[in-house]
């Protein structure tokens, strides 16, 4: 019996007993690996430039900015208070609409074509857009779909963001640069050094996925039907999670029992080309100088 089902052990388990488990190997996967020497893969050298490190600099001199509300037309990078409707194909859709929301007006914080539109609204004023909403959209009723946003502005606020000064520098750095030429210094250091590991980590995946496909591997057809069989098996159990059974979901699908199998052995037959090296570990939120 195959580990973990009843009929190998579910005695063993259930009773307190010893039980003897035997596994049955059905066969591997056998190929010819590539020549590494034939491999041939170039690194990147990135470094850091000054617009980089003034970005930086600008993303820490954001956490100090301050707010003034003020009575005139947005401007670009306003802080604006506003609401947000959203309809698709004349239906609103409650569940994307947002009120009293604070959000700048900021190439890469608001979409072009809402930044376009609200640059010289007045208080109550509406910007209005249409946008083709992706495949993978957050609202599942917008996935897909061409939407219709609608942003009223409540509120325009200037934002003043510092300048770069040595005491400002030291409280940014908590006290480990003293003035904003180090600051810089240590700003570029610093993206220097995880440039260098994105490098590395971009090297990696080019060796690997390089040697994977120059490799060929052949798959045994057992170890083809058992993917197979699993990935039926994991359908039908989310099939189920949604409250559907099977049977009518397939029929539904125009899909006969006896074709079943061959729907994911195409897949189940490839060999691995995804991403093989780890991902970079997430940036710190923490600002860094």
């Amino acid at each position: 019996h195959p580990l973990g089902c009843a009929g190998g052990g579910g005695t063993g388990r259930s009773g307190g007993k010893r039980a003897r488990f035997r596994a049955t190997v059905r066969g591997g996967a056998e190929g010819k690996l590539a020549d590494l020497d034939a491999c041939k893969v170039e690194g990147a050298d990135t470094e850091g430039t000054d617009q980089m490190v003034d970005a930086r600099g600008g993303e820490l001199l954001d956490q100090h900015a301050t707010l003034e509300p003020v009575e005139r037309p947005v401007e670009p990078g306003d802080v604006i208070v506003a609401d947000l409707d959203v309809s698709s194909g004349g239906v609103e859709v409650p569940s994307a609409a947002r009120r009293a929301m604070e959000i700048e007006v900021k190439e890469g914080v608001l979409i072009p074509e809402l930044r376009a539109a609200v640059i010289g609204k007045a208080v109550d004023e509406v910007a209005e857009a249409e946008v083709e909403m992706p495949p993978d959209a957050t609202d599942s009723e917008l996935a897909g779909k061409v939407a219709n946003l609608k942003l009223t502005v409540r509120g325009v606020k200037r934002k003043d963001v510092p300048r770069l000064t040595d005491p400002l520098a030291e409280t940014l750095s908590n006290g480990e640069q003293k003035t904003a030429l180090e600051l810089k210094i240590a700003v570029r250091r610093d993206l220097e050094e995880r440039a260098k590991q994105l490098d590395e980590l971009s090297l990696e995946q080019k060796v690997l996925q390089a040697v994977v496909d120059a490799s060929q591997v052949e798959i045994p057809a057992s170890l083809v039907d058992h993917e197979v069989a699993h990935q039926l098996e994991d359908l039908q159990a989310r099939i189920q999670t949604q409250g559907l059974r099977p049977d009518p979901y397939f029929a539904s699908s125009r899909t006969p029992s006896q074709d079943r199998p061959a729907r994911p052995r195409p897949a189940a037959q490839t060999p691995p080309r995804g991403p093989l090296a780890p991902r970079p570990p997430p940036t710190s939120t923490r600002p860094r100088p």
